[in-house]
Formats: structure tokens, C-alpha cells, sequence
């Protein structure tokens, strides 16, 4: 057992197992429950039982603000420490790499710029290259507007559905200076996916519409009404054989349910079933036909992407303007196809830890995987969890924190990674006491969130764990606001504020109020007074 500050009576058992931790370990941590403290821990204890410094542990988080904190706390523990080789180490503190993965990502698209055709100070800004892309989408879908599928988007959605719904859109998500998408291959994969899925939706349409013509016709009204096309349902196949696409768009809009009321009974609920898996397959079906109607418009769309991606490509390196994105993506890239170069970030740092991982997305995972593949590995691809490192990675994050999905964290890539490193040796973790809030707000969390998030059904939904409160219950009496929003009078008119609007007045007008009216009290080092 490690004897040094880590088995001090501060840290609870739970802590102690993630600071004491010598496999790839994932840390669920909510707020306030210490988490800061034992990732400054972790990495004493990791100098202490390691022969390595301080520049061999890669620290990341997701703001610069935590980064900041992150530099200051593990700092802050170095000095505390008396032994002389760590004493030696907080004097060269300031080659420790603790950051941002945004900006350790730039670091290496900077190494490997030119693998990308663009200067090595290129700048990241969002705005200005949003702007770039709204330009270009606006100039190319004026200059192309006569395109045959152009005039057939433009048709159905207005100009702005062509610049600013498709090209404007696949510009900012989906083009990267990283990888050029080839459009060719790709619409043909879509292809031959909806010629794999057009069997199998036939069919299922086909026996929902056949079952129900020949059990239920003559006792429900609904089914009886749609007798003629619910007849012909089994040609479907040999229409789309024949290609005979309004044939088949003319038999899916001849259906028109209407589920049966009344009493409920058996055979009820098995037409309302048969109705709502007949009116699924519909969809599905009306997709394809649309897919085949309009290829030769999809096709000339695909042509358009192509030309604008090689414009914004062209575009984005003249003016050395990237998204946090393209910086994800060649970092990514570079590690992949760059063998030296990923070899000696793989050498660089013995081990890895990230903070708020609730908040990054696949492109961040697949980064760390890479650097942490086993050392005897060099694999054309993204490492799996079997191929990595067994000690190297140390995650911590809290999916009831996430709050970045406009920029594209993904909560569930969080929870899965919790059971694939405890399926190939590591170990998952919860932070179950808290040390911030008093016991009158904890107990209500307990309450409030066992029927909230009692049973997940998503992937990206949070689960719920208990937590055990620590401080005292202090002097005042925890108090719950609850602000909301009636539902607006259809009569009456129109509202002055949004939601989202009336939502921001009200807690600013709250705060506002607490403090300058005194209104909200709390305590300080045992004594109570206006916040």
C-alpha cells in the first residue's frame, strides 16, 4: 500500500481507490465531490511510485478556466511535497503539459500542418470561419442555382434551404481539411444501402398489410376502408422490380388509418400494432421512392458538394482559418498516418489524464486511444480497448454534467468507455460522497433525481446514483426556488418573451435581487450574512 499523503484520513475510501488506481480507469464526479483534489493526488502519487517528471504526464480538461485550476492545485500539492526528487520536479513544473484538448489537439496540427496543406499559425476562430463558409455557401448556390438539382432543392426549400440548409451546413459539420469526403463513393453506398433495406421493408410492409386484410377486415371499419390498397400490397416487390415509382407512391398515399376507438380488446390492440408498423414501413418505403425519383438530382447535389468542398478547402488555407473541429480531425489524421510522429507522443507521456470527459466526443477518444496504443503496437487504425496500454488512461466525468452537445460532446461515448476498460481489465469508479453541499439539498437531490433518472432508456441518458452528503447542516435552513413559465393562451397575443428568454430574465432578476436586497443569506467561516 502506497504510504505518503494519499492514505491520509482526507481522502475517502472512494478516492483513494481512484488515486491508488493502477489500471485504465474511468472516475463518474459530480461536482463537489473532491475530484480536483485527487487528479492533483493522483499525479504526486504517480511521480512518487514512477521514475519519471513532470512533462510525462499529459493532463487535459475542456476549458481553460479548469485548465487553469488543474495547473494551480497540482502545482500547489508538488510544493507541499519534501522528497528531494519531487522537490526537484516543482522546479520544473513549468514543462508539464496540463491543458486544454482543444488546444493540445492544435499543438499537434501544428507539427503536422503541412500534412494538411496549410500553414503551421493557422488560427482558430469560430466566427470568422462561419462567416467564410456563409459567404462561399451563399456565392456557389447563386452561381450554381441553375443546376438541375439546385432548381429541384430550391423548389421545394427557398434559396436559403440550398445555401444555408444543405451546402452552409455540411460545410461547418462535415468538411475538414483533415480528409476530403469522397461524395462519388459515398452516394453510392447510399445506394446500395437502400437496395439492401428495400427487401426488407417490402416485406415487413407487405405482411403487416396482407395480415390485416385477411384477419381483420370484416370487423374493423378502418381495415375495410383500405381493403383495395391493403389487396394490392403484395405487387410492391414487383413494382419497385419494374420500377414503377408512382404506382408505388399512388398505393402508400391510398392508405389513410384511422386506429379503431372504442372499447379496448385483444384484436384492437393488434390492428393498432399492425397499423403502426404498416405506417412505419410507409416512411421508409417513401423514402426509397424519393431516393429513385430524384437520383438524377440527388446525384447533380453531390456533384455541388464536391465543387464546394474543394472551393472551401482552397479557402480555408489561403486565409489559415480552421474550427475546433478540423484541428480534432488532424490531430486524429496525423497520429493515424504520422507512425514517428505518433511513436513519440506514445513515448512522451507515460500517462493520461483527462477531466470532464462527459464533454468531448468520439474525435477526442479516438485521439487518446492512439496515444495510449500498447507500445509494442502500430496499428493503421484506431486502437480498440484491448490494444491499449492497461495503466495509462485515467478518465473522469459526470454525464449529468454535459453541456456541450451544440459543439458535439457526446455522453454516451462516456458511459460506454466506463464498460469497455472494466471488459478488458480496468476499473469504472463513482464519487459518492459530496463535499460542497449541506445535507438539506442532498437529501432533495436523492428524492428529486431517483424518479428523474430512475430508468435510462437512451444511451445518452444519465443514470442516477445516491449521494451521501458531508458538511454539517449548518446554521440556515436550505431553501428550493422553483421558477416556471405557464403555458401561454392560445387567445391571447403574442408573447413578448421565449422560453429561453423568460427563463434568463427571471434568474437574472433573481440574482439581482439577492444582492442588492439582501435577500438570499449565506453562511461564511460560521457566520450568516447577505450574500
Amino acid at each position: 500500500m502506497i504510504q505518503s499523503i494519499f492514505m491520509l484520513p482526507n481522502f475517502d475510501a472512494d478516492q483513494l481507490a481512484a488515486i491508488n488506481s493502477t489500471v485504465n480507469t474511468v472516475v463518474t464526479a459530480g461536482a463537489g465531490s473532491g475530484k480536483t483534489s485527487v487528479l492533483a493526488a493522483r499525479f504526486i502519487r504517480l511521480l512518487r511510485t514512477h521514475d519519471i517528471s513532470v512533462d510525462q504526464i499529459l493532463t487535459l480538461t475542456f476549458t481553460n478556466k479548469a485548465a487553469a485550476e488543474m495547473h494551480e492545485r497540482i502545482h500547489q500539492a508538488l510544493q507541499r511535497e519534501t522528497d528531494p526528487r519531487l522537490v526537484k520536479e516543482s522546479t520544473q513544473f513549468h514543462k508539464a503539459q496540463i491543458s486544454t484538448i482543444d488546444s493540445f489537439c492544435a499543438q499537434i496540427a501544428r507539427n503536422s500542418s503541412s500534412l494538411f496543406g496549410l500553414a503551421p499559425d493557422f488560427s482558430i476562430d469560430e466566427d470568422a470561419l462561419t462567416r467564410l463558409i456563409d459567404e462561399l455557401a451563399f456565392d456557389t448556390a447563386l452561381t450554381h442555382a441553375q443546376r438541375p438539382g439546385a432548381r429541384a432543392l430550391t423548389a421545394r426549400y427557398g434559396f436559403h434551404g440550398l445555401a444555408d440548409g444543405l451546402l452552409a451546413r455540411v460545410g461547418s459539420h462535415y468538411l475538414s481539411l483533415a480528409e476530403e469526403i469522397d461524395f462519388p463513393t459515398l452516394l453510392a453506398r447510399q445506394y446500395d444501402a437502400l437496395l439492401a433495406a428495400r427487401p426488407l421493408h417490402c416485406r415487413a410492409f407487405t405482411d403487416a398489410a396482407q395480415t390485416l386484410y385477411a384477419d381483420y377486415r370484416e370487423r374493423f371499419k378502418t381495415v375495410a376502408d383500405n381493403a383495395g390498397p391493403l389487396s394490392r400490397a403484395g405487387t410492391l416487390s414487383e413494382l419497385f422490380a419494374a420500377g414503377r415509382f408512382t404506382d408505388i407512391r399512388a398505393l402508400l398515399d391510398a392508405l389513410t388509418f384511422r386506429k379503431p376507438g372504442g372499447r379496448s380488446s385483444a384484436d384492437g390492440e393488434i390492428v393498432k400494432g399492425l397499423i403502426d408498423r404498416l405506417r412505419e414501413e410507409q416512411q421508409h418505403l417513401a423514402s426509397i421512392v424519393t431516393a429513385y425519383e430524384e437520383e438524377e438530382f440527388i446525384r447533380d447535389l453531390f456533384d455541388l458538394l464536391a465543387l464546394f468542398q474543394r472551393e472551401l478547402a482552397v479557402r480555408k488555407r489561403m486565409r489559415k482559418l480552421v474550427s475546433f473541429q478540423d484541428v480534432a480531425r488532424m490531430a486524429v489524421k496525423a497520429l493515424q498516418v504520422n507512425l514517428p510522429l505518433r511513436r513519440y507522443y506514445k513515448r512522451r507521456y507515460r500517462f493520461i489524464m483527462i477531466d470532464e470527459f462527459q464533454d468531448n466526443n468520439h474525435l477526442q477518444k479516438e485521439l487518446l486511444s492512439l496515444l495510449a496504443e500498447r507500445g509494442d503496437l502500430e496499428l493503421p487504425r484506431v486502437p480498440g480497448p484491448s490494444e491499449l496500454e492497461p495503466d495509462k488512461l485515467f478518465f473522469v466525468g459526470d454525464e449529468k454534467q454535459s453541456i456541450y452537445g451544440f459543439r458535439g460532446a457526446q455522453v454516451d461515448i462516456f458511459k460506454a468507455l466506463k464498460k469497455e476498460l472494466k471488459d478488458h481489465g480496468g476499473r469504472a469508479l463513482s464519487f459518492r460522497n459530496n463535499y460542497r453541499s449541506r445535507p438539506g439539498l442532498i437529501e432533495f437531490y436523492n428524492r428529486l433525481f431517483a424518479g428523474v433518472m430512475h430508468s435510462p432508456s437512451l444511451p445518452f441518458e444519465a443514470e442516477f446514483e445516491p449521494l451521501s452528503a458531508c458538511l454539517p447542516a449548518g446554521k440556515i435552513r436550505p431553501q428550493i426556488r422553483l421558477f416556471y413559465k405557464p403555458v401561454a393562451d392560445t387567445d391571447a397575443d403574442e408573447e413578448d418573451l421565449s422560453a429561453v428568454e423568460a427563463e434568463a430574465l427571471t434568474v437574472a432578476s433573481f440574482l439581482r435581487d439577492a444582492v442588492e436586497k439582501e435577500q438570499l443569506m449565506i453562511e461564511d467561516h460560521g457566520a450568516v450574512r447577505p450574500l
